[in-house]
């Protein structure tokens, strides 16, 4: 290896190391909280070596976001194949970003706090054009499919196919969201049912819910509404 191309890994490496710092520090004390000394400190790097890199913390959580967003378009495109017939197709996307949170967490937290408006205020564009780029493919991933659905007859005719994958999308991140919500707070709930054992059935109606099987059967709701005939060819 070359003294160029070894100087470029390192920098790269640096580059990591200093979005994986930021990635636990913005998620253990919110964007607003952490400091750009908080992740110098973190990652064991001058505050200077950090702004070779980035422009400040609001371009290293933007850039974090644009991570979670290649990995869930690159598992997107890994899984759907056209021998999928429309339906399938969506029931697939519904699969992958079910697999994403799972095996994603901390990326599927970032595409959720993206809600912060205050770094889309703190940059000149560039990352937030490649953030917005990225969001467009793999929203357009959805959108196509929902249109071919409707173009093959598989949906009703007049099936508005951004409103349906927006529609989808929501009740998934409901869905997903109450899923980690129990499994992060198990004991909290013991707790809470040891403190008023009078509600404890209450509490255990949300907790006995299996969530991974009604996010899809909600999406199976969805398609009743939608489809024209929901036999599956998979």
């Amino acid at each position: 290896m070359g003294v160029t191309e070894r100087k470029e890994r390192e920098k790269q490496q640096r580059k990591e190391l200093i979005l994986a710092a930021g990635e636990h520090l913005i998620l253990s004390k919110g964007l607003e909280n952490t400091t750009m000394d908080d992740i110098a400190h973190e990652c064991e790097l001058s505050k200077g070596t950090l702004y070779l890199y980035f422009k400040n913390k609001e371009e290293i959580f933007l850039s974090i976001s644009v991570k979670s967003m290649v990995v869930l378009r690159d598992l997107l495109k890994s899984r759907l194949i056209d021998t999928l017939n429309p339906v399938d197709m969506i029931r697939t996307i519904g699969k992958c970003y079910l697999e994403f949170f799972q095996n994603h967490k901390n990326y599927f937290k970032f595409m959720n706090l993206l809600v912060d408006h205050k770094a889309f205020h703190s940059n000149d564009g560039t990352v937030i054009r490649e953030l917005i780029s990225l969001e467009e493919e793999v929203w357009g991933i959805f959108v196509t499919t929902l249109q071919k659905g409707v173009d093959y007859g598989a949906f009703k005719p007049g099936t508005k196919p951004f409103e349906v994958a927006l529609l989808l999308w929501s009740a998934s991140n409901g869905i997903i969201q109450l899923l980690e919500h129990f499994q992060m707070h198990n004991e909290a709930g013991d707790l809470l049912k040891q403190a008023a054992p009078d509600k404890a059935l209450f509490i255990s109606q949300f907790e006995s819910v299996n969530y991974e099987q009604l996010l899809f059967q909600s999406w199976e709701m969805i398609f009743s509404a939608i489809c024209l005939n929901q036999k599956s060819e998979s």
